[in-house]
């Protein structure tokens, strides 16, 4: 006893209604970040919130998210250098190097003294380098 094949074919119209119907309910966590960025507009030094917003992007992992927080953020509060290698961690894990590279630059431009950040910005320098002709070179550069 098989199916209709009209009977089959509205199965597979509903599943496709019910999966495109959950793809455009946004992420109810996206929904979260963007309520507290509302909240940030009106009360941009809330320190806890930022926090939140931060951990929430962490979670989304999106780069569109990620950029415009981290951004705003830095903005804001420029010597929380924690802060700094977690927005260069996040492009890294989306493998944009070059700005990953940008992030660390304007990092130590911003905490020229924070040893934490320089480690971190040349152990980031050394896995580019590693395996390249001249790496030394280029490190000491």
């Amino acid at each position: 006893m098989g199916r209709s094949p009209d009977r089959s074919r509205s199965n597979s119209k509903e599943r496709r209604k019910r999966s495109r119907s959950r793809s455009l309910s946004p992420d109810p966590r996206v929904r979260e970040y963007k309520d507290l960025f509302k909240i940030l507009r009106d009360d941009p030094y809330s320190f806890d919130t930022w926090t939140r917003a931060l951990s929430i992007v962490e979670e989304i992992d999106e780069i569109k998210y990620g950029r415009e927080a981290y951004e705003t953020f830095l903005k804001r509060y420029p010597f929380c250098y924690g802060y700094w290698r977690k927005f260069a961690d996040f492009e890294r894990r989306h493998r944009n190097y070059d700005r990953t590279l940008l992030v660390y630059e304007k990092a130590v431009a911003e905490i020229p003294l924070s040893v934490d950040l320089w480690i971190s910005y040349v152990d980031y320098l050394k896995a580019l380098a590693s395996n390249k002709p001249d790496a030394v070179r280029k490190l000491r550069q």
